[in-house]
């Protein structure tokens, strides 16, 4: 996949820095923006399972979440148009950003992000692209790499394999910590949406929304996310999908994801990692 690897100033790892290997687990995760009609409430346990450089594994509580749903599964043929508001600020570009960091994946042992595996799921190196295996259903697992960011363009490359249609799979970013950061997400069946995670409570920014801009199952898709003070844009495959602005959290790293859903024994690929930061 990838040829290179070049990797851009970065701090080393904070003490509280969570290892390629954090998971939730949920008994029945089926947020509120995948409900394609009307369904009863059911309250749910949520778990989150962390591992970290020194203590062992830990188990931390979160709140119930929304209401039992399945992932939509319709392929959509068409895309809105997007309007991006006037005020919004300037993207970031080659005179006001600098590339901080550009993962290929070819060399683990340079490589920002960790290897390694849980109860849950197995994060590797495998033929220059970053492998993210998750053998548990109703999971939701993530893999931080190095830095903190404020306004910030990120751009990722994810391959969803065969018999993954009913997961999401994106990027994390402004991440505070376990329980707070922004969650954007695509689904093989043609599906994106925006997610923010608040002291341990989701609220969905963009619900699940149809797209031709997702490609399906063994093709690739560019996924891309651009931060600039409040505004937040959504692209797939070069296409603006959605502009929108939120002002909850102004800084944060950012991780490689996957929510498993109902699905067990999923594989995501992820070739390539680039983030632009503003280099005022």
């Amino acid at each position: 996949m990838s040829q290179s690897h070049t990797c851009g100033p970065s701090a080393s790892a904070p003490a509280d820095r969570v290892v390629a290997e954090v998971a939730v687990t949920v008994d029945q995760w089926r947020s509120k923006h995948l409900v394609m009609s009307g369904v009863g409430v059911l309250t749910i346990a949520f778990f989150l399972v962390g591992i970290f450089f020194l203590p062992p594994l830990s188990r931390l509580d979160l709140p119930p979440l929304f209401t039992d749903a399945t992932l939509p599964t319709s392929t959509p043929t068409s895309i809105p148009t997007v309007s991006v508001p006037e005020s919004t600020p300037a993207l970031l570009d080659e005179e006001t950003s600098i590339l901080w960091l550009h993962e290929t994946f070819a060399d683990s042992k340079v490589s920002s992000l960790d290897a390694g595996t849980n109860d849950y799921a197995s994060f590797a190196f495998v033929d220059e692209a970053y492998r993210i295996t998750v053998q548990e259903s109703d999971a939701f697992v993530w893999s931080p790499c190095e830095g903190t960011f404020t306004d910030v363009t990120i751009a990722t490359e994810l391959i969803f394999t065969a018999g993954s249609e009913a997961t999401a799979a994106g990027i994390l970013f402004r991440f505070q910590d376990e329980h707070n950061f922004y969650f954007f997400s695509i689904s093989a069946n043609g599906y994106y949406a925006l997610d923010l995670l608040q002291n341990g409570r989701w609220e969905s920014l963009v619900d699940w929304t149809r797209t031709a801009q997702v490609k399906p199952s063994g093709e690739p898709n560019q996924l891309r996310v651009e931060v600039v003070e409040d505004y937040i844009r959504l692209y797939s495959n070069d296409v603006l999908l959605d502009v929108i602005s939120d002002d909850t959290f102004d800084d944060g790293k950012v991780a490689l994801a996957v929510n498993t859903f109902e699905k067990s024994n999923v594989t995501i690929f992820f070739d390539n990692l680039f983030i632009w930061r503003d280099a005022l």
